[in-house]
């Protein structure tokens, strides 16, 4: 137990800056003071308010202007006592971008003591975390989801300079305040102002050191989840990951102890160390003076989590029984029902719809992700039907609802409306900023379900050569759709590597026809059967080039993929990005995920240039699950902020029973787990830690060949050494 100081309330002055003008200015270099006013009835309203980070700052510096868009947070953390069963905030504010008309927007949130948070049905966005709307083709407005006594509005302003005017903000049923538009009318109607520094850009590594040396619960808590809330795990990993600890420094104070390990193990669920998460959630759950620092919210989702890491390690009953409990405590809590149907639905079918009908009768709005799951057990079941009447008013309830497009297309599939599986399709990829494949319907295609046409045109050759590895194992069936979908990128100058691990089909014959038809094409050979990532190693080795990335013989690529990389890599201080898909089986049917959903990210998709290689070294040299290891390691070694993710489906891969996540050794159950997987994320994790918490992460450069390893693999997925 570490020894700190009891909490302390905050003095007034601490609660009360200030009065400044009601303002936020970006002037011609880019700078942006902002500024405003906040009126209340009654002074003594104003000091229940505190800001995050108290001592945040009014000026913010801009990224260059001309080039993107800067972003300015309204924050406000009201301890939970302040705070009535429900409360109604209005912002309301208007932009001038020098358009001839103001633009006005208002968002309405409401936040209940326990931390949920609910929005009115026509508040704007509905119900994702960052989302907004465009208007007058330069300005965005954003509201991340709000949190139990913390209150944020994003507005993201155009690469204009301009004015904006926060015209109104009114709590309701929290503080009774106002912000009329005129100064004068706010003194002359309440006689008090302030507090000042609401609009700020936070400063992540004082707002951890703020963390780290504050003995004040409240704002240890509020501080840490706004952290959560805005994603920003780099952070939260900075404070209880990367010292390989599962409690903070000595010294430290108690409230960070509770954070430390509930933090710590979404962090370990997140790479998929599910042991190591529930050793630390049975912890933090089974000592009740852990709990004090917690929201009652955040122990209902640690004892989920605990059942997520339960079935991560194959232990299914122990799953099960945890939401059993939590529906004995939490009877109308939707998720818990939608939870067991999905356990039980894998081999009861009338459980299934049993909880699952529940759930739906119970959420509010359910999200997308769990819609969909529904949808597809019902088309599993032979009822499209009612996956199409859930889908549909998924997609008028609005939200981030562009997947439902997908379950909306299984169905048609499922019920031989061929066409309307094809619009379905397209509709998703275009809703995701992209091009549509145009996949053919099972009945006109006469190959395979990516037998695509290819563009008639060939892109020039011009800007960075791109280096595409792609490892082939017996796939002479799939191979040469694969490559072509390589070759066909809008961005022509790059290479197509293609290893062939010692295949007995007639994988090599189509390597070759490739070769012939493509001076782009460069084939290689393996003398033995080395896997996957050893073969990339090879190719990696034996050819410079700008950036490499890397694609599956059963797999298609979007024909912009490589040119969307390209194009995050330009962003400064961008050294390695990833991108996603969706897996698709023969049919053309999308697949579902165990959470729900249909995107998620493509361990393939990796994307660096040369000088990654250089200080991060190679894949390791296993046969199953390097990828999500390299791309934490280049986290670990060049920084949180060098890598990137491009949410959108850049990829279909081929969901067939071959593929390694569905075959051999390393094989998912339904749940997601594999003994061996699991052994190996565990061991990479530790070895991770153990070089951040010795402040030596050079240490973890992996060269090839590699003569040793640096950390126990098991022994089944380990590459046979050379005859």
């Amino acid at each position: 137990m570490i020894d700190a100081p009891a909490a302390k309330p905050p003095t007034h002055a601490e609660l009360s800056p200030p009065p400044i003008a009601p303002t936020a200015t970006i002037a011609a270099d880019g700078q942006i003071d902002a500024r405003w006013r906040l009126s209340a009835p009654r002074h003594e309203d104003l000091a229940r308010i505190r800001l995050l980070p108290p001592r945040g700052t009014a000026s913010l510096t801009a990224i260059e202007k001309g080039t993107t868009s800067s972003e300015v947070r309204l924050a406000f953390v009201l301890p939970r006592e302040c705070l009535p069963p429900a409360g109604e905030i209005e912002l309301g504010y208007t932009h001038s971008h020098g358009v001839s008309s103001p633009i006005r927007w208002v968002s309405v949130l409401l936040v209940d003591t326990q931390g949920a948070t609910h929005r009115l049905e026509k508040s704007q966005p509905t119900h994702e975390h960052r989302t907004g709307r465009t208007i007058h083709g330069t300005t965005r407005f954003v509201v991340p989801a709000g949190i139990e006594g913390e209150l944020m509005l994003a507005i993201q302003l155009g690469q204009a300079p301009g004015d904006v005017e926060l015209e109104r903000v009114t709590f309701r049923g929290l503080v009774p305040g106002t912000l009329p538009p005129a100064p004068a009318r706010a003194i002359e109607e309440t006689g008090a102002e302030g507090p000042s520094n609401a609009l700020l850009d936070i400063d992540v590594d004082a707002l951890i050191a703020q963390i780290q040396a504050s003995d004040d619960a409240e704002f240890i808590r509020t501080s840490i989840r706004l952290l959560y809330e805005m994603r920003n795990r780099s952070a939260l990993h900075r404070l209880f990951v990367d010292s390989g600890e599962l409690a903070p420094p000595a010294g430290a104070p108690e409230p960070l102890k509770s954070f430390a390990i509930y933090y710590y193990a979404r962090a370990m669920l997140d790479l998929n160390a599910a042991a190591t998460a529930r050793t630390c959630l049975e912890a933090l759950l089974d000592d009740e003076r852990l709990h004090a620092a917690l929201l009652p919210l955040d122990l209902v989702q640690a004892r989920k989590l605990l059942a997520r890491s339960c079935l991560r390690i194959g232990r299914t009953d122990e799953a099960e029984e945890i939401y059993q409990q939590l529906l004995g405590d939490r009877p109308t809590d939707w998720d818990v029902h939608y939870q067991l149907g999905a356990i039980r639905g894998v081999t009861d079918v009338a459980a299934r719809r049993l909880y699952h009908g529940t759930a739906e009768a119970l959420a509010a709005k359910m999200p997308p992700a769990a819609i969909s799951y529904i949808a597809e057990a019902f088309i599993a079941e032979g009822e499209p039907d009612q996956a199409v009447r859930r889908a549909a008013a998924g997609l008028k309830a609005g939200g981030s609802v562009t997947e439902l497009f997908l379950t909306l297309a299984n169905a048609y599939l499922a019920a031989g409306e061929e066409r309307g599986w094809q619009d379905q399709l397209n509709n998703y990829f275009t809703r995701s900023g992209l091009t549509a494949p145009g996949l053919i319907p099972p009945s006109k295609r006469e190959g395979h379900v990516f037998d695509l046409p290819t563009p008639l045109t060939r892109p020039d050759r011009n800007g960075p050569l791109v280096t595409v590895v792609m490892t082939c194992f017996n796939a002479a069936e799939t191979i040469e759709l694969a490559a072509r979908s390589v070759l066909a990128q809008t961005h022509g100058n790059l290479r197509l590597v293609i290893i062939d691990d010692l295949s007995t089909d007639g994988s090599r014959a189509a390597i070759e026809r490739l070769a012939d038809a493509d001076t782009r094409v460069v084939p290689m050979y393996n003398r033995t059967n080395m896997g996957t990532y050893c073969s990339k190693n090879r190719a990696l080795e034996a050819f410079r080039s700008d950036f490499y990335t890397f694609h599956d013989s059963d797999d298609w690529m979007h024909p912009q993929r490589v040119a969307l990389h390209l194009e995050a890599m330009a962003e400064p201080g961008i050294a390695f990005s990833t991108s996603m898909w969706i897996r698709m089986d023969e049919m053309g049917r999308a697949v579902v995920r165990r959470a729900g959903g249909y995107l998620h990210e493509n361990p393939t998709s990796t994307f660096f240039g040369a000088d990654v290689l250089t200080r991060v070294g190679y894949f390791d040299s296993v046969r199953t699950g390097a990828d999500s290891e390299y791309a934490w390691r280049v986290r670990q070694m060049l920084g949180r902020n060098t890598t990137i993710e491009l949410r959108r489906p850049l990829a279909i891969g081929l969901h067939h029973a071959a593929s390694l996540t569905q075959s051999g050794v390393a094989a998912f159950d339904e749940h997601r787990f594999s003994a061996v997987r699991l052994e190996y994320w565990e061991a990479w994790v530790r070895w991770h830690q153990d070089a951040a918490s010795a402040a030596d992460t050079e240490r973890l450069y992996v060269p090839y060949p590699l003569e040793a390893r640096p950390f126990e693999a098991p022994a089944a997925i380990l590459p046979q050494p050379p005859a």
